[in-house]
């Protein structure tokens, strides 16, 4: 049976699995590049430590501290250059970080020896990784691939474009998918009362697909200023904005 891959599919082929990586590496740099800062300054204070109180032979046992911090501190800075490569990292809360690795993992299946991703979505498969007490709610779960579809609306109407523009609306639109993930979150701790929860995740759903609509609709992107936040709210604004002007020089 040939497998159909759906909105929430494509998203987490084509992003959903970078956001998770930004998300590690940008914590894993940070930890590296401590443990490489607390083996300098280890060395440094042997290395004092030797010059004032000891023979001055004792400032080779510093070698082996500077050595690892110098190594260490190397590694995090790789580690923080493959994670710009995939963008600017949004904070994700653990059990969101969870929720989007078990969809992503969800989304593959076992080929002779390792997963591989398929571009279909497994129900029967486990929620591996997620630590919410519960499964999503379906309805939850509905607008997820709905704010998906529109996410991959935006990424195909910008297509290889690469510029601070498109990359201002990406992360818009990135923003809104991580909203709704944190969204989901929430509900699948909820035993009920969802209709509040729901309704916030339309209205984010809502949002995304008016991104979408508006970069599908013009090539002339707004330049913007190099302070505004790539949040899908003020992009939003800012586009909304370029449409007020246009139309009182049309007008």
């Amino acid at each position: 049976m040939k497998l159909v891959e759906s909105p929430l599919d494509r998203f987490l082929r084509t992003r959903g699995a970078s956001i998770l990586g930004q998300n590690v590496w940008g914590r894993s740099w940070k930890i590296q590049a401590g443990v490489g800062a607390v083996c300098l300054a280890a060395a440094a204070g042997m290395g004092i430590g030797a010059a004032a109180f000891g023979p001055p032979e004792l400032a080779f046992g510093a070698l082996g501290p500077g050595i690892a911090g110098i190594v260490n501190l190397c590694i995090g800075l790789g580690f923080r250059a493959a994670g710009r490569k995939q963008g600017a990292t949004l904070a994700l809360s653990p059990e969101a970080r969870a929720l989007l690795h078990a969809l992503v993992v969800r989304s593959m299946v076992w080929q002779p020896g390792r997963r591989v991703r398929v571009g279909a979505f497994h129900p029967e498969q486990t929620w591996v990784g997620y630590t919410a007490p519960a499964e999503p709610p379906t309805e939850a779960m509905a607008l997820l691939d709905r704010g998906a579809e529109a996410h991959n609306r935006l990424t195909l109407a910008l297509a290889d474009a690469r510029n601070e523009r498109s990359n201002r609306l990406r992360s818009a639109a990135d923003a809104g998918m991580v909203e709704l993930l944190e969204r989901t979150v929430l509900l699948a701790a909820r035993s009920s009362d969802l209709a509040p929860g729901l309704a916030e995740m339309e209205d984010t759903v809502q949002r995304l697909t008016e991104l979408a609509e508006r970069v599908e609709a013009t090539t002339s992107l707004p330049e913007g200023t190099s302070n505004l936040r790539s949040t899908l709210d003020a992009t939003l604004e800012e586009l909304r904005a370029e449409d007020v002007a246009r139309q009182e020089l049309t007008g």
